[in-house]
């Protein structure tokens, strides 16, 4: 037994020197001592239990070992009630090895704190309990010298860095416990060298934590396993900070708050195997990337990523898409290796994003496929699963967010996803699942390549529509049970760039098993369209004789009054898209309380009904397709509901297409008024410029049409149409606010032509003109004319001119 109170000690040994033995030793110091080192053992002989107590006392201490110099130790316990240190080390010095250290601090203050030896020897089974005072490294091993099994207990205090595995040095196996205090920097491995196979972090705390590793900062570890249940933590890695994971990454988060970014993989590091991140109760100000961070934080193998509870991805409705999104991939970092063998997973269960949701990464790649399930009926095993209420504001994206420069010029040739992407969104037996935003096969600003498929189920309920945006860039879409609005968004890379489309570059369309699909706009490149029953039979519907329908399936498309569908295989619309099975067609707008209203259109509404004026539309719609070889408009086509003038009795009836001998047919309910838009930019380079368009809606022979009215009104505030004769040659001043408008008929296609002129201010137009349509060989065209000043400046985007045209 030793103890100090006061002087000056160069080395104090508890065990013997170079010979005897010795069984158990005390080295208790209080007082006013100041000591170089401290040995709990001897220099280099054995001893078999240790014990070191370092009590109140005002001297420092340089370094403290557990165990001895150059000595073994059975069991070395250390305990530090207070005090100044340098190192303190549970195990010895130069070499020995100690099968079992446990150091307990107090409180006191010491740069550096190792649970295993310093220079050789090992420690296999060390323990650490930090109950409090302050240190500014901790390592479960060593500082040179290996080590077995290490745990690190964190209950109170401050520490800067904690380590699971030591300086340079490695472990079998590390275990870290943070249930309090307030810790910079976690690593479940080592710093510079030494390998650990596997590391254990778990966390609840009440304290702030800026960064966690599952990995080591420049030392590999083989298997990562992080479990946060509470605590306030910056980013958080499954994998190392520069270091490589040769395994895989777990995660579960349970609880808590991370204010920045979670990665299923490394900063800088690689993973060689899987990442598998659960996430469930958390507040996360940024985003979730099942995939790594940094350029070189590639993931080889599959990351999944698992959200569910009452989760919340971006604090508030205010924080942009990109700072609160999940994304199957990493930031910058690809998944998976060129042989393009890896899946990404995303699983949706419960929870609020209000980003968006990626099948792919942030401005990077995924070798392989991606997969996005929205809800939990899409998985296959749900046990432990926490079924929430889901909101969703932002889109859905089986690719990736931007390209590799993270450029905002939309780049459709960087492929963020090789394989092909699958986005599975079910909303069964949820009570609440609402998503705001478009639906895309591939990514933003980024395109995937192979086969993409969006499948929505179970989504909205007839009758009272879900309402989203669009669906883009998915070669299979398929609606099965479900009830959804498609207001439409502008697509920068069509041909169209300002357009909105409810739908845009679809090659085949399904409605499934009840189905109903309200389109606020029209559609671009939707290839096909194909309705079915819930066991992909083609839809049939007999109308008897007697007016009631029989039929296997009832699938609705309803277009905002005025509004039409496009089918066809090119942007110019002159190669028509097939259609498949029997779908309903109506018309549907906004009621005073913005709610659907279908009127006469209704699915309440059947064969034999009483109707009312007051439920019918001004304007029509149509569907336009291909006319098939023989075709038979009663199994490939479209149905309506009909108002008999005479007896306002609803009678069903297959929509008759127009025109008769044409090679497309379009499918026309309501009024046949149609909507056009005519864009108007002026141009410095010519002093008089046009755009055209194609009436396909009057193409029938002899079809004769009346304008109804315009919006000139509403260009562009400042901006003037007047006569065409009133704009003078060279205007005032280098600006010209001052136009003509003219439409007129084009050369071929019309057998009486005539011109109307367009004005802002009372009247808008100078009349009601008449054309006449030649023949349905020869879709007729219209040529609207801009007339401005030859010294207008550079191109000038004037606003749009919206017509109203009924046949007559």
């Amino acid at each position: 037994n030793i103890e100090l109170t006061k002087g000056e000690i160069g080395n104090v040994y508890g065990g013997n020197n170079k010979g005897g033995s010795c069984n158990t030793t005390n080295v208790n110091v209080d007082g006013t001592a100041t000591i170089g080192n401290i040995y709990g053992g001897g220099n280099e002989v054995n001893t078999v239990n240790t014990n070191v107590l370092l009590k109140a006392h005002t001297g420092k201490i340089n370094n403290v070992f557990g165990g001895g110099n150059s000595a073994n130790v059975t069991n070395a316990k250390v305990n530090i009630l207070t005090g100044e240190y340098g190192s303190v080390f549970g195990g010895s010095n130069s070499s020995g090895s100690v099968n079992t250290s446990i150091i307990t601090i107090t409180d006191g203050t010491m740069t550096n704190l190792y649970g295993g030896n310093n220079a050789g020897g090992n420690t296999i089974k060390s323990t650490i309990d930090f109950k409090g005072g302050k240190s500014t490294i901790i390592y479960g091993g060593g500082e040179k010298a290996n080590g077995g099994n290490t745990t690190i207990n964190i209950s109170n205090g401050e520490v800067g860095t904690i380590f699971g595995g030591g300086n340079s040095a490695g472990l079998n196996e590390s275990r870290l416990n943070i249930t309090g205090g307030n810790v910079t920097t976690i690593y479940g491995g080592s710093n510079t060298t030494g390998t650990v196979p596997s590391s254990y972090i778990y966390i609840s705390t009440n304290g702030n934590i800026a960064k966690v590793y599952g990995g080591g900062n420049n030392a590999e570890v083989g298997n990562t396993n992080i479990t946060v249940d509470k605590g306030i933590i910056t980013d958080l890695y499954g994998g190392g900070n520069y270091a490589a994971v040769t395994g895989d990454t777990n995660i579960d988060i349970n609880g808590g708050r991370i204010i920045n970014n979670i990665y299923g993989g490394g900063n800088f590091g690689i993973v060689y195997g899987n990442t598998n991140l659960y996430i469930t109760d958390v507040i996360i100000g940024g985003s979730a990337y099942a995939g790594g961070n940094g350029n070189t934080a590639t993931v080889q193998g599959n990351t999944h990523i698992v959200v569910d509870g009452n989760t919340v991805v971006g604090t508030t409705e205010s924080v942009a898409p990109a700072s609160g999104s999940i994304f199957g991939g990493g930031n910058k970092a690809v998944t998976g290796t060129d042989l393009g063998n890896s899946t990404s997973t995303v699983d949706i269960v419960g929870g609020t994003i209000y980003g968006n949701v990626y099948g792919g990464a942030n401005t990077s790649v995924i070798n392989g496929n991606a997969l996005v399930n929205i809800g939990l009926n899409n998985l296959s095993s749900k046990d432990g699963l926490k079924k929430t209420p889901i909101y969703i504001k932002g889109h859905i994206f089986g690719g990736g967010e931007a390209n590799a420069s993270a450029s905002e010029i939309y780049d459709w040739y960087f492929i963020s996803v090789t394989q092909g992407t699958v986005i599975n969104i079910d909303g069964y037996d949820y009570e609440s699942f609402k998503i705001d935003g478009s639906f895309y096969g591939g990514g933003n600003a980024s395109s995937a390549a192979g086969d993409s498929y969006l499948n929505i189920k179970n989504y909205g309920v007839k009758g009272r529509p879900n309402k989203n945006v669009s669906i883009q860039r998915v070669k299979y879409a398929t609606i099965e049970n479900s009830s959804m609005i498609l207001t439409g968004a502008v697509d920068r890379a069509n041909d169209y760039d300002k357009e909105k489309f409810a739908i845009s570059r679809v090659p085949l369309l399904t409605l499934k098993d009840n189905s109903e699909l309200y389109l606020e706009a029209g559609a671009n490149l939707l290839e096909s369209y194909k309705s079915v029953d819930k066991d992909d039979n083609i839809s049939s519907v007999q109308i008897n004789d007697d007016g009631s329908v029989t039929r296997n399936v009832d699938n609705r498309i309803y277009m905002y009054e005025g509004k039409n569908l496009n089918i066809a295989k090119d942007q110019q619309v002159t190669d028509y898209g097939d259609v498949q099975g029997m779908t309903f067609f109506g018309i549907y707008n906004y009621d005073g309380n913005g709610n659907v209203n279908t009127g006469i259109y209704s699915h309440t509404v059947n064969a034999g009904d009483q109707l009312s004026w007051a439920a019918s539309f001004d304007r029509g719609s149509y569907v336009l397709g291909k006319h098939q070889p023989n075709h038979d408009i009663k199994v490939n086509g479209f149905y309506s509901n009909y108002m008999n003038e005479d007896t306002l009795i609803n009678e069903v009836k297959y929509i008759e297409p127009t025109p008769e001998n044409s090679n497309f047919y379009m499918w026309f309910v309501g009024e046949n008024v149609i909507e056009y838009n005519v864009n108007l930019v002026a141009s410095k380079y010519s002093t008089l410029g046009s755009t055209e368009l194609s009436f396909l809606e009057f193409s029938a022979p002899n079809t004769s049409f009346q304008i109804l009215n315009s919006n000139a009104n509403d260009v562009k505030e400042g901006i003037s149409l007047v006569d065409k004769d009133q704009i003078p040659r060279i205007g005032e001043g280098t600006e010209n606010n001052v136009f003509g408008l003219t439409m007129e008929a084009s050369n071929s296609g019309w057998l009486t032509k005539g011109k109307t002129s367009f004005y802002t201010g009372e009247p808008s137009m100078d009349g009601l003109d008449y054309y006449v349509g030649e023949n349905s060989n020869n879709v007729p065209t219209m040529l609207f004319y801009l007339y401005h000043s030859k010294n207008i400046s550079e191109e000038k985007e004037l606003g749009t001119v919206r017509l109203s045209i009924m046949a007559i």
